[in-house]
């Protein structure tokens, strides 16, 4: 038995939809590590909106309110982000939505933002599109380029993780699987693809979202797909005279179809229905033909505005020139015309032209008014010169709507260009033996009515079948409104209903593993590629994020809507990573771990100079401290057990391998040299003994046995005499020995003294004999002061480790009687100018204004470190520490000699070199006395 189905197909128009793009849909806002702003910060998007491939700038930015510390102003195209030095932004991602108003209908598109912290300035995403469009000229028939390439680029040591796609303007996102769709990635790479069947007459504009392995950091572009949506009025006459037979026949043979006009009246058969259907096409294909007998009669229009060229006019000699409130028409066809007429138009301007060109469309002459701003422009009306056959017409785009372009010499009231009516008007009828299809579209919008043998498929903005009395509504925009609906199989895009009673629900792109989704209502399982449950409650997921609730599990393992963990009896294997929060009593955030909030109970690991410390809420100064290098300080110590030091000092006492001393130096500059005092107590571990050397006495406990120690050389000139002297402690003896322990003259040579045991070696020469076999003749002494620097300003290592900064040695002085023998070159090196033995005597001004930060000086000859003249010093305290050297060397003519510092532990240590005072000991004697 045939089914009878009751109801009415309305069908109605609805309007195109447009597209939005934003030039920037996604920013960085550099901030310090607490989203604090350094400095003022603007950027900006721009809207662009296109209908098909028209641009529309009519179109209304909605309310942005400014949030999280950004500002946000709009202009009539343009939106501005603004953040001022010092403001701190509240969160460190978020988004602006953005409401583009076109007509009566709105879109809104997303603006989102993150925060670029200090530290990770370096991490950005960035994609870059081949083209932002793929264009049709045709209609919609194709599009070009076949495919377009989206490339992202990464910074700062972030990875590419996935992309995602949003048909909604980015209020939803969807992660694309490579090659479906027309998506396809490579690499990192998105390709799309013309053919992409997310593209819809709907939707023709799709964003993409790259994101990083870190979700903070990510972009989005848009990708639109225009087609021109011009097509032409088909043949409406001879398609309805065609088919008219075809469907009457058709129509006759259908007998099962009944439904109600809007007054509730029955029609008997479908039959009845589509001959009225058929009647308001001949009707319609009527009115259209008086439409344009009537544009005929009342003058035809040529100028079609849907095909204008905006932004640019012509000139006489046929040359665009850019100006945004300026267009110039399509070729228009004046073949078979002698003059033209234009109206509507408020002003041609003096630059502007009407251009004429020959059947190849070559330009022939151009025509310019010699009026500025007249409505009796020259071009107003014009002759067509011989040969022409197509002409394009410069005019202003304010006077587009009203503009009129015709045949002869008067015009007419306006009407529009019978192409620009075709542009929004297209009824298309097709019938075979199987099918019958209806298209009525009228601009981009458009309905269809598809009737096969087993389906009646309508396409359309607004659906609604009435019950048999036309007084409720059956189904309306596809839903339907039913007591109850049995079937064995339903598939709809959506189901709204109290009650649905069936074994299983399945979405018919379902493929197990792969696609879609299938939920057993009869074993309460379900399945699909990235979650699924089985029928004993077991769940798998990919990824599973609670919006709003909590997790539990037993008990023991809670998670709660802030993100706060509470886990009992966990074993936790890898690596834990956190910025922030407490482990036991100590408070952990993207610095160190640290408890107590006064110095009393302060205690820190890891921090940014200190490994370890307690006593103090800065790490620097806590009275215990263990630095990353190892280095243990502590202000007050009970210690027990074995210590075992071979370096460094206990208050006055310095630690070396030999024992534990106490020592004091001081240091005067007198006329022959530098003189050194020193007073000393040292206990010595290798024979158990205490040596005290105090104000020229020395005291020990044991026998006289051997030497100890050397405490201070000094070294003192005369005439012809450099006499070195050292003061020794020794075992057993009560007193001090002064000993002379060598003398070094040119007429004796070298001579060395040991007045504590009683030894004197004499090595006479007329001269010195050095180990690499030179040898410095001399009749009489050829030694003496060279010269005397003093300086009174600090220079600083500065804090890289291995950089050595030039040391201010030379900038104040006296020259000596050999001053010859040298020549200054800056305030930071001397050269020699005879080859000879000189010694540099220097005191230097240490202060570490950190403690314990070390500095290396070093001597340099001829731009090369001397390692073996390369010392370290530092004070444990913000003081200066005075320090003597005494540095000498062979140096021929021309060698240079400078000084300079570097740090050692990357802290700054000031030095001064206070004094130097350099000495020949011998030179290359060539017969002139410099004495």
């Amino acid at each position: 038995m045939a089914k009878i189905a009751y109801g009415e197909c309305t069908i109605i128009n609805v309007e195109e939809p447009f597209s939005v793009i934003l030039s920037n849909e996604a920013q960085s806002i550099p901030t310090d590590a607490n989203r604090k702003v350094t400095k003022d910060f603007v950027c900006y998007t721009d809207i662009k909106v296109t209908q098909g491939m028209t641009p529309h700038t009519d179109f209304i930015i909605g309310n942005i309110s400014s949030a999280n510390g950004i500002t946000v102003t709009k202009s009539s195209a343009r939106i501005t982000f603004t953040v001022k030095a010092g403001t701190t932004i509240s969160a460190d991602t978020g988004t602006f939505n953005i409401p583009i108003t076109l007509g009566e209908d709105t879109v809104t598109k997303v603006f989102s933002w993150c925060c670029q912290k200090e530290g990770a300035a370096a991490k950005s995403v960035k994609v870059i599109a081949e083209s932002t469009v793929f264009k049709s000229t045709d209609g919609g028939e194709t599009f070009s380029p076949d495919i377009i390439r989206i490339t992202p680029t990464f910074q700062g040591g972030i990875t590419f993780s996935k992309w995602q796609y949003s048909i909604d303007s980015g209020t939803t996102w969807k992660d694309i699987t490579n090659g479906k769709n027309g998506l396809t990635i490579s690499s990192s790479t998105l390709i799309v693809s013309k053919t992409c069947d997310l593209y819809t007459n709907a939707i023709t504009a799709i964003s993409f979202k790259c994101f990083s392995n870190n979700s903070a950091y990510y972009d989005i572009i848009t990708i639109s797909k225009l087609g021109d949506s011009i097509s032409k009025i088909r043949k409406i006459e001879s398609t309805v005279d065609d088919l008219a037979g075809e469907i009457k026949s058709k129509v006759e043979e259908t007998t099962i179809f009944e439904v109600t006009d809007e007054n509730g009246k029955v029609k008997k058969t479908l039959k009845d229905i589509l001959s009225s259907s058929t009647q308001d096409l001949y009707g319609f294909k009527r009115e259209v033909k008086q439409q344009y007998n009537d544009l005929e009669i009342g003058g035809v229009n040529l100028f079609v505005q849907n095909t204008v060229i905006e932004g640019k006019y012509l000139s006489s000699e046929n040359v665009e020139i850019n100006d945004a409130a300026w267009g110039y028409s399509d070729y228009i066809n004046v073949g078979d015309m002698d003059y033209y007429i234009a109206s509507g138009f408020t002003n041609l301007g003096n630059a502007p032209a009407t251009c004429f060109y020959s059947a190849d469309k070559v330009f022939l002459s151009g025509v310019k008014s010699e009026l500025a701003n007249s409505k009796e422009s020259k071009r107003k009306m014009l002759q067509i010169p011989d040969g022409a056959v197509y002409m394009r017409f410069s005019f202003l785009l304010a006077d587009a709507k009203t503009l009129k372009i015709e045949k002869g010499i008067k015009s007419t009231s306006y009407s529009p260009s019978p192409d620009d009516v075709a542009h929004n008007i297209k009824t298309v009828e097709e019938q075979t033996k199987d099918m019958f299809s209806w298209l009525v579209e009228s601009g981009s919008s458009e309905t269809s009515l598809k009737i096969t043998n087993g389906l009646i498929e309508a396409i359309t903005g607004k659906f609604v079948v009435k019950s048999p009395n036309g007084k409720s509504v059956v189904i309306e925009n596809g839903a339907i409104n039913a007591e109850s609906i049995t079937t064995d199989m339903l598939s709809a895009n959506s189901i709204t209903a109290e009650k649905i009673m069936a074994d299983a629900l399945k979405s018919r792109n379902y493929v197990t593993g792969e696609s879609g989704s299938f939920l057993n209502l009869e074993d309460g399982s379900f399945d699909s590629k990235y979650l699924k449950w089985d029928n004993a409650g077991k769940v798998i997921a990919n990824d599973i994020t609670v919006v709003g609730g909590s997790i539990n599990v037993n008990d023991k393992f809670i998670v709660n809507n802030d993100g706060i963990a509470t886990l009992q009896g966990a074993t936790v294997v890898g690596n834990i990573t956190a910025e922030s929060g407490k482990i036991g009593k100590f408070d952990l955030d993207n610095l160190a771990l640290v408890t107590g909030d006064t110095d009393a109970t302060c205690a820190g690991l890891g921090g940014s100079s200190q490994a370890f410390w307690a006593g103090s809420l800065t790490m620097d100064d806590a009275p215990f401290r263990v630095g990353y290098d190892g280095k243990l300080y502590a202000s007050d110590a009970d210690i027990s057990g074995v210590i075992n030091s071979t370096d460094g000092s206990i208050g006055g006492w310095k630690i070396n391998s030999e024992g534990i001393k106490s020592f004091y130096s001081h240091t005067d500059t007198v006329d022959t040299g530098i003189l050194d005092f020193s007073n000393s107590l040292s206990l010595l571990s290798d024979t158990s003994s205490i040596i005290l050397n105090y104000d020229g006495k020395t005291y020990s406990d044991s026998s006289r046995k051997n030497i100890l120690e050397r405490q201070v050389d000094s070294l003192s000139l005369n005439e012809c005499l450099i006499q070195g002297s050292s003061k020794y402690t020794i075992y057993g003896e009560e007193n001090e020995e002064q000993s002379y322990s060598f003398y070094l003259s040119a007429i004796n040579g070298l001579q060395m003294w040991d007045n504590i045991s009683g030894d004197n070696t004499v090595y006479s020469w007329n001269g010195i004999l050095f180990n690499d076999g030179s040898r410095l003749n001399s009749a009489k002494c050829h030694a003496g002061l060279v010269a005397h620097y003093w300086n009174s300003n600090n220079t600083s290592c500065g804090t890289k480790k291995g950089n050595y900064v030039k040391l201010t040695s030379f900038s104040n002085g006296t020259e000596g009687k050999l001053s010859e023998l040298y020549y200054k070159k800056s305030n930071y090196q001397i050269a020699i100018s005879r080859n000879g033995v000189y010694s540099f005597q220097t005191r230097l001004a240490i202060n570490s204004p950190t403690a314990n930060k070390r500095v290396e000086v070093a001597l340099f000859k001829n731009g090369s470190r001397y390692a073996a003249y390369s010392a370290s010093y530092a004070t444990p305290v913000d003081y200066t520490l005075g320090q003597l050297n005494n540095y000498i060397l062979y140096l021929s003519e021309g060698d240079t000699i400078d000084f300079r510092i570097a740090p050692i532990d990357s802290y700054s240590v000031n030095v001064n070199m206070a004094d130097i005072l350099i000495y020949a000991l011998d030179y290359d004697f060539d017969g002139t006395e410099l004495l």
